[in-house]
């Protein structure tokens, strides 16, 4: 090998363990995401009610009505999400109400081993959702350095929508990041 490809094979291999480095490092200030678009549903706790009209993306969504009022959960423990300390959590989803008489509420909860509730925060869907007949974007943020249990790595932490009327909404492409 003469120098200039010796210099060219350096460079690159540099630029790659560079580029890898910033990768990891913009990855660690990003927390850690959850998704759930309804076709695959792996990690994710509850029987749902999926159905193919409407939807925001691919072929289904989840149905909540008076008889299915709570949605898919995301349940985890907080070590499972990551060791150190988290500092918020971002909650977005797709949100179709078929009535503006829809009740409902976006909610995180955080338990301890024996099932005892910590804490307990909901925003309401009003609050996001205006306009019946059309695909929402809801976007929420939760501040959880002072949340009491929060820091201990053996709670549960769980995030879902509920379903407080009898009007039908609908859920979809629900993504949860954790922020440390």
């Amino acid at each position: 090998m003469n120098r200039n490809t010796t210099a060219q094979v350096f460079l690159a291999t540099l630029f790659i363990f560079t580029l890898s480095a910033c990768q990891n490092k913009q990855n660690k200030q990003h927390g850690l995401m959850y998704y759930n678009d309804f076709e695959s549903v792996k990690g994710w706790v509850k029987d749902i009610y999926l159905v193919k009209q409407p939807v925001h993306s691919g072929n289904l969504s989840e149905r909540l009505d008076s008889g299915n009022i709570y949605g898919q959960t995301l349940k985890l423990k907080l070590k499972e999400v990551d060791p150190s300390p988290l500092r918020k959590v971002k909650y977005k989803l797709w949100c179709y109400i078929k009535s503006t008489k829809a009740e409902g509420k976006f909610v995180i909860s955080i338990d301890d081993p024996n099932h005892k509730n910590l804490f307990w925060a909901a925003k309401p869907i009003d609050e996001f959702v205006k306009e019946a007949g059309k695909w929402t974007e809801v976007n929420i943020e939760w501040g959880i350095t002072h949340i009491p249990g929060a820091n201990n790595p053996n709670n549960i932490i769980s995030i879902f929508p509920w379903n407080l009327s009898k009007e039908e909404f609908y859920v979809d492409d629900i993504s949860v990041e954790f922020v440390k």
